[in-house]
């Protein structure tokens, strides 16, 4: 009962965070399912609902998606899932997020401090990212930080970032849960528990797209860093946790 509480907590405040910002689900749904059922469980879990959601706030800022621009980031982002796929199924989670979370603080608390700037040459920028992307999404179900820090660096609008994340991350989570099911990690288990947390995750989509309206850009800025940070964080201490018993 509790552990089933905890779960519906999560996917309500994974669900507001994502309608606030576009992004977060994953980064806040994961670490929390994975100690109810394991990571591998929580990944396929939240890759299913992650498209969901990502479809839901994709309607609600459609007026800013960018339509085929981001279409090269897109393909090599679903080249990148068949990676992450492969990297879950035979190598260590914990090293992962260990890797993953470092990398991820570190370049947002450089964003913070004012280091990067705007990337010109953005369609090559963005391959590579996409394909960070894709690897992490299938590898770890959090595969939105490469991406998230890519956008914020170009500076987008909230509405248009919230677009343009999303409809990158409907087609990838999309093929990296067609990876996770062939591999049996997307199972009759994870399928049961999306369809109890949908309603509840979409419920706080909802709140979160009335609040986005609410928070000026700067402080905008502020809060997908500080998440992005946070998430990073609790990566590291997870797969410490595990090395090191």
């Amino acid at each position: 009962m509790i552990a089933m509480l905890s779960a519906v907590l999560a996917g309500l405040v994974a669900g507001l965070v994502k309608g606030m910002t576009g992004f977060g689900f994953a980064l806040v749904f994961v670490p929390v399912l994975s100690l109810i059922i394991g990571p591998k469980a929580a990944v396929g879990t939240s890759v299913v609902l992650g498209t969901l959601s990502d479809a839901m706030v994709l309607y609600q800022a459609r007026t800013e998606a960018p339509g085929r621009t981001l279409l090269p980031m897109i393909l090599v982002g679903l080249v990148g899932t068949a990676s992450g796929a492969y990297l879950l199924w035979v190598a260590s989670a914990a090293i992962l997020k260990v890797l993953i979370g470092t990398v991820v603080v570190l370049l947002a608390l450089l964003m913070i401090g004012g280091v990067g700037g705007v990337i010109r040459r953005e369609r090559l920028a963005s391959t590579a990212v996409g394909f960070a992307g894709g690897a992490l999404t299938a590898a770890t179900g959090m595969g939105g930080p490469p991406v998230i820090l890519f956008f914020v660096n170009q500076g987008y609008t909230k509405n248009a970032f919230r677009a343009r994340f999303s409809q990158y991350f409907v087609p990838v989570n999309f093929m990296a849960a067609a990876f996770l099911a062939s591999t049996g990690i997307l199972n009759r288990q994870t399928l049961t528990i999306d369809v109890l947390l949908l309603p509840i995750i979409w419920l706080g989509i909802i709140a979160g797209g009335r609040l986005l309206h609410r928070v000026p850009a700067e402080m905008f800025r502020k809060l997908v860093l500080a998440v992005v940070i946070v998430a990073g964080l609790v990566n590291v201490v997870q797969g410490v946790r595990v090395l090191v018993p």
